[in-house]
C-alpha cells in the first residue's frame, strides 16, 4: 500500500514540476513578445541658405583707351569726336557661390546723341579683358536684355560682356552744330544689372516683373 501511495506521490511531484516549467516557458514566452521592440536610424535633414550677388564695373577709361589693369564702378567722362569710337566695356560678375539665377542688364539713355550707337553683346564679341565672358543676350522688352545663368557657372562666378565690341559707334556725319547743342544737356548710358533666382521662376518675363525699378 505503501508502494502504492510513494508511486502515486511520485507521479504528482512529477506533473506538479512538470506544470511548473510549462508556465515559466510560457511566461518567458509572453515577456520576449511583450518586449519585442525597434527603432529607424536617425535622418537629419540641414537647411543652408542660398544668396545671389553682383558687380557690375567696367575698365577706366583714360587718353582715348581701357586700362585693363583698372575696373571702376563709378562714371566714366567720354569726349565725343565724329568719327572716333568710344571704347567701352561694362560687365556684370555673378559673384562665386551664387544660386542659378536670370540675369538681367538695363540700358538707360539720356539726350540720346542721333550718330552715337550701341548694340549690345551678341556672344560674338571681341576685344575683351581677360576673364570676361562674351554671352548672347537675349531682349525682352526696350532697354532691357537678360541671359539665363547656370548653377555650375553661378557658383563659379563668370563675368559677362554688356556691349558688342566693347564700343560705342560716333558717326563721323555728326556736324559740329549738333555737337554744340549737347554742351549743356550732355548724352549719357547708364547700366543696371538685376538678378533673381532661377529655381520657382517659370520664365524671364516673370523674374523682370520681380525686381522691374
Amino acid at each position: 500500500m505503501s508502494k502504492k501511495r510513494n508511486a502515486r506521490r511520485r507521479t504528482r511531484n512529477v506533473l506538479l514540476i512538470v506544470s511548473m516549467m510549462l508556465l515559466v516557458a510560457m511566461a518567458s514566452v509572453g515577456g520576449t513578445l511583450a518586449w519585442l521592440t525597434a527603432s529607424s536610424g536617425t535622418v537629419t535633414n540641414t537647411f543652408s541658405v542660398g544668396d545671389i550677388n553682383l558687380e557690375l564695373k567696367e575698365h577706366d577709361y583714360v587718353n582715348g583707351a581701357l586700362d585693363p589693369n583698372k575696373t571702376v564702378t563709378s562714371e566714366s567722362d567720354y569726349k565725343i569726336v565724329p568719327g572716333v569710337d568710344l571704347q567701352k566695356d561694362p560687365f556684370v560678375t555673378v559673384l562665386p557661390e551664387s544660386e542659378a539665377c536670370w540675369l538681367f542688364v538695363k540700358v538707360d539713355e539720356t539726350n540720346k546723341l542721333s550718330g552715337m550707337t550701341w548694340n549690345i553683346d551678341d556672344g560674338a564679341t571681341t576685344n575683351m579683358a581677360s576673364g570676361i565672358t562674351s554671352v548672347a543676350w537675349k531682349k525682352l522688352s526696350d532697354g532691357v536684355y537678360y541671359t539665363e545663368v547656370s548653377a555650375a557657372d553661378a557658383k563659379a562666378g563668370i563675368s559677362y560682356n554688356i556691349l558688342a565690341d566693347c564700343i560705342v559707334d560716333v558717326s563721323d556725319a555728326i556736324t559740329k552744330t549738333a555737337l554744340a547743342s549737347y554742351k549743356t544737356n550732355k548724352p549719357t548710358l547708364s547700366f543696371t544689372a538685376y538678378a533673381v533666382q532661377k529655381e520657382g521662376v517659370a520664365d524671364a518675363a516673370t523674374a523682370w516683373a520681380k525686381v522691374a525699378p
